[in-house]
């Protein structure tokens, strides 16, 4: 009764196994892309700071305005602020 049941609801022209196969390539395209795009931007977080220091160079870079003091010199000031 049950193998009757089956072949009763199927209708004739309608075929799942070349539906699934279509959607199963589509899909895997799809989700093809979607990992390649996401192992770029994984690489692209991993080598984060040689990325930064390759596309901003001058932020990397600081300008000495006034030399650094010797350290005589911050005691000596201590000590007159702070006797």
């Amino acid at each position: 009764m049950r193998l009757s049941l089956i072949s009763s609801i199927r209708r004739p022209g309608f075929r799942v196994r070349p539906l699934l196969g279509f959607w199963h390539r589509w899909f895997g395209l799809f989700a093809a892309l979607w990992l390649a795009l996401m192992a770029i931007t994984g690489s692209a977080v991993v080598y984060y700071e040689e990325l930064g220091s390759w596309l901003n160079p001058d932020l990397r870079q600081v300008e000495v305005i006034n030399p650094a003091l010797p350290p005589e010199t911050w005691l000596g000031a201590a000590k007159a602020e702070y006797p």
